[in-house]
């Protein structure tokens, strides 16, 4: 069956960390992926809220870092600009068009859980995220082999997907995230599970991306990534409390000449942001 004959609630058969390619197009091809006064309650009754009035932006090509701690609203702010969440007031858009198909087709989601699909192979869970992203078979086939020696799981590739370890699934799930043609790349916590050698090879291959793609990467692990961003964001309670340069981030610490990412993180969590 072609992509274009997805029907519209088939995303309910895919598990969270391949819904981002539903749908996949290069039709939206913007400047800009944006938030506009964004609150989220959870649904139920507690109806927890999550997010608080968020304004945010992430311009094609910018390399974002954001910054928060457990439960502060992050990966519910991912979910968000993926279109796979839907506010509870405000909006989400891609080049100012705010429909869930501008944001699958503009942005790619790597989330925390990421998950193999049964009965598939590592090539062939990486060749399904190419056909949903519209890449016809043989393209799917040449990206999926040339992004899982990037990865390093060319030599898992006719291992079942459901067999590799907790870090190889992990870089799976990144490798499936950049099979998209999207121009903006969520990342979720993409470097835990990674033991040191990994975690230098994924700093690499963010070395890599086009220039032009905008990345906005959410992680505790911020020494795995320092020296990577320009821009740093942070979420407190739901807002956020903090969004400028690495320079202006590292003036909040203690030590603004000598202090590294993780340890101005710290003190900013433990009251040093007012």
């Amino acid at each position: 069956m072609a992509p274009h004959l997805l029907k519209p609630d088939f995303s309910s058969a895919l598990p969270s960390s391949l819904w981002g390619f539903l749908v996949m197009s290069p039709e939206y091809t913007s400047r800009m992926l944006q938030t506009k006064s964004v609150s989220f309650k959870y649904r139920g009754i507690k109806r927890r809220q999550v997010l608080k009035e968020v304004e945010f932006t992430l311009p094609k090509g910018s390399r974002v870092l954001l910054l928060g701690p457990n439960g502060a609203g992050k990966s519910t702010l991912l979910k968000l600009l993926c279109g796979y969440e839907k506010p509870s007031s405000g909006s989400v858009s891609v080049g100012g068009v705010t429909s869930n198909k501008a944001l699958r087709s503009g942005v790619s989601w790597m989330p925390q859980d990421a998950r193999a699909l049964r009965g598939l192979s590592v090539h062939d869970q990486m060749e399904y995220a190419g056909w949903l992203c519209r890449l016809s078979r043989k393209d799917s086939q040449s990206k999926a082999a040339d992004i899982l020696r990037r990865v390093r799981l060319a030599d898992k590739r006719h291992e079942a997907a459901a067999s590799l370890s907790g870090g190889q699934m992990r870089r799976l799930a990144l490798g499936q995230a950049l099979m998209s043609p999207a121009s903006f790349l969520l990342l979720d916590e993409p470097t835990a599970g990674l033991d040191p050698a990994q975690s230098a090879n994924f700093r690499e291959m963010l070395t890599e991306l086009s220039s032009e793609v905008g990345l906005l990467i959410s992680t505790h692990l911020v020494a795995d990534i320092d020296g990577l961003f320009d821009r740093v964001v942070v979420i407190l309670d739901g807002s956020i409390r903090f969004d400028g340069t690495l320079d202006e981030f590292r003036a909040l610490g203690p030590d603004a000449e000598s202090s590294s990412l993780a340890s101005v993180f710290t003190h900013v969590v433990s009251g040093g942001l007012h």
